[in-house]
Parts: C-alpha cells; structure tokens; sequence
C-alpha cells in the first residue's frame, strides 16, 4: 500500500511528514475513462530538459494551452533525470474542480475493498478504538487540497484547473514520474483488494521516493523565492487532521509511511546500484515494510520469511501479512520499549488471518524471528503484550525450518467505546494458550 501525502504533490509530501500510498497503487482495473475535451496533447518534447525558468507566469489560472505549452519541457526534464524515455505519450488530463474531486474520489474508493480487510485486524489489535469508517478517514486524511494525481488504472494524469504555480508545476514533474515509472515497471500490478497491504509497502515507497526525488530536483531549479512559495503552499494544501476518531493514529502512520521511508529507500539503492538499480528494485521492490523503513535490509539482500498462515477460528474475512508497522503500533506502550525495539530488530514475517465472530473483530498472528535467540525475544514481547490486552498465545513448531519456532497469538476486540480493552478468545485450531509458569516463554 502504500496506503498519505500520496499523489498530493511533492512538497507536500515533505510537508506531511507522513504514509502514503501504498494504497495509491492500484491495479490496472478495466475501468473506463472517457476522456474530456480537455485532454491535453503535449507538442513535440524537447531533446534537452528545460532551464531553471519557466515561460508561463506563476499565479495565471492553468489552461489547456499554458499546459500543452509546458508539458514537453516537463517530459524532457523527467526523462533525463529518470534516464528513462516514456515508450508512449502520457495521457494528461486538465480537469474542472468538480470533475477533478469527482475522479479524486473515485480513485480512492477503490481503496474500499484493502481498507475493509485490514480494519478487522487493527480493530482487533485495538488500533481503531472508535471504530473509524476506514475509507472515510482515508479520504479525510489526504483532503481534497491535491492539485495533480496519476492513477495507474486508468493510465491518467489528472490535474486540477487551478492557479499555475510552482507548486503545481512540481506536482505535475511528480506525477509524470509516476507516469513514467507506470510504463516501464507497472507500478499497479498488485491488487489491493487482496492482502492486508504489507506486500504493496515497498513499491509504494519506491514509487514515492522516485515521485519525491525529481518532483524536488525540479523545484531546486527555480528561483529561491519560488522554492518557498512552493513549500508554503504545500502547506497551506496540508489537511490539519488531529483527531482520532476521525482518522486513527495508526492509520495516518501506516498511510503516511511509504512518502516517508520513500526518499531514503530510492537514495540507498541509487548509491549502490545507480540507476541500473534502480530499475531492478521496481523490479523486485523490497518485500514490506520493515525492509522499506530500514533499506540496509534490502540493498543488503535480506528477504522476509514465508510463514505459513495459522487457521483461522471462524470464516476468514481477511488474511495476509500484518507487517512490522502496524504490529508495532500494537505493542507500543504494551510491552517495555527495549524489549519491543530488540523484538523488531529480530522479525522476520507474519502472517494474520482475520475473522468476525459475535459483533467482535478477531486476529490469529504468526510472528516469525530470524533465529531461536530473537524467537526468545518475540515470546517475552508477545507475552507482555497478552497480559495487557487478554490475548492468549502459543509457541509452535515452524514447519518451514527445522529447529526454529513461531510465535502464534490470538486476540479479539469489539471495536467501539473508545478503545476499551481487547476480549480474550479460545485459540481454535492451532492448539492451547501456553507460557512459562516461570515467567519466561518456553521455545
């Protein structure tokens, strides 16, 4: 996903310090998209990138006209700086408000089916206390403040008819990355409607981090007083959203991490690989998202495990991995922080099932470890955290390595109330609670 400054443009997305979109990497749905009259068709790009100056005066309403005249310039520029050419023109679409809000929020409905799955596992892990609508709070978090998105269902650059600034001008560069990117690593290819997000972080971060990269190359050619009006706008574009029952805490984390840990991501495969590598992490981009918040993971060739998923206690609603993130936000201020921070270092994959039974959301977690040492770890975490939430937990035999154990924990929440505490449940398949009567996990 990777599920929040998203397509909001560049400098918010700094602006944000914040997630974002894992969610906005959609699969190449057959929706189709009439295109209006005022579909833009570039003149004939130039073979060099432009100069720091651009032609149309900052502030003029954007037109078809001022964006046909600057698109070539545009394209240059994200191709030299991408060292990639777009095998076809880029559909750029200048949208009214109406219309641009109306595809703004079609795209992000597409959302619906992700956002559905992964709230029966944070409600169950106690991360949507008030019972938040999920797609709504998506769509309060990001705001209608966006001024430019590339939906690569529909292979579309939307742009929305507004003041021709700076600002605009970056997001455009940003989002004709995306655009760019989309034609040569299919930047949709995962489907959000199935999993619980985990698998589309590292994408996420990349195509972020490559939209943040030459969206702020660009904006540094520009005269200085231009670079601050550009932040300043993103700012002003910035949605002030602080309360959590409108959007849970753990929800604008997860939706505002892939632009954060994006920048970091692409500048630490750029510095091993160059663009070469580049390309080959779009390829095959980091495997979620404790590899994309930590690239010495991933440019150091660490790959998650594959844990085998536990059985669910009733007709699963959901499955998939829960990731590094999200269960971390679960532990915080559950489980001492040295032991939670050495737990983390230690996890290598999960894999969650969820389910509804009663009016109460369900989770069954397997939390795997690099080796028996950081297994040990875990359990001691997982332990502190069952007592604090009534959850119950086993350790079992890992059936994909001889030798080694998971950690399998269970816990149920009704959701609702303002966050009271989790209910405990029986276990199901998979076998009893069990913990060391002597205060420690037995591996």
């Amino acid at each position: 996903m990777p599920l929040a400054a998203v397509v909001v443009g560049v400098a918010l997305l700094a602006a944000l310090a914040t997630f974002g979109l894992l969610l906005l990497l959609r699969p190449p749905k057959k929706r189709v998209v009439t295109a209006p009259p005022t579909t833009v068709t570039p003149a004939t790009a130039p073979t060099t990138a432009p100069g720091p100056t651009t032609t149309t005066p900052d502030g003029q309403v954007l037109t078809r006209t001022q964006l046909a005249r600057a698109l070539p310039g545009f394209i240059a520029f994200v191709e030299q700086h991408r060292d990639l050419k777009f095998k076809s023109t880029p559909a750029v679409v200048l949208d009214t408000v109406p219309t641009y809000l109306s595809a703004w929020h079609t795209y992000l409905r597409s959302d619906k089916p992700l956002l559905t799955h992964l709230n029966v596992v944070m409600t169950a892990f106690g991360l949507n206390p008030s019972n938040t609508d999920l797609v709504q709070a998506q769509q309060t978090w990001l705001g209608d403040g966006t001024v430019a998105f590339y939906d690569p269902g529909t292979k579309v650059l939307h742009v929305r008819t507004a003041p021709y600034t700076s600002y605009v001008k970056q997001t455009i560069v940003g989002m004709l990355t995306r655009a760019l990117d989309d034609q040569w690593f299919s930047i949709g290819r995962l489907d959000p409607s199935k999993g619980l997000g985990e698998a589309q972080f590292g994408l996420a971060s990349l195509v972020s981090g490559d939209q943040q990269r030459i969206g702020n190359t660009w904006l540094s050619t520009q005269p200085y007083d231009e670079q601050q009006a550009a932040q300043a706008e993103a700012a002003d574009r910035t949605p002030n959203v602080s309360d959590p029952r409108q959007v849970p805490v753990s929800l604008a984390r997860w939706l505002s991490s892939p632009d954060n840990a994006g920048p970091d991501l692409v500048q630490a495969v750029l510095d091993q690989g160059g663009r070469a590598g580049l390309d080959a992490a779009f390829r095959t981009p980091p495997g979620g998202s404790q590899q994309a918040l930590d690239p010495t993971r991933y440019v150091g060739g660490e790959k998650p495990l594959v844990v085998p998923p536990p059985a669910p206690g009733a007709t699963p609603t959901a499955s998939g991995a829960f990731g590094q993130l999200l269960i971390q936000d679960a532990f915080t201020d559950k489980v001492d922080s040295d032991l939670l921070s050495q737990a983390m270092d230690g996890y290598r994959g999960d894999a969650t099932v969820a389910w509804t039974s009663q009016g109460r959301s369900c989770a069954r977690i397997r939390l795997a470890s690099v080796d028996r040492e950081a297994t040990t770890v875990m359990a001691q975490a997982v332990t502190q955290w069952a007592n604090r939430v009534k959850a119950t937990f086993v350790i079992i035999a890992d059936p994909t390595r001889p030798g080694q154990s998971l950690v399998e924990a269970t816990v149920c929440h009704a959701g609702g109330g303002g966050g009271g505490s989790p209910s405990t449940t029986t276990p199901g398949p998979g076998g009893p609670p069990g913990t060391n009567p002597g205060g420690g996990p037995n591996i």
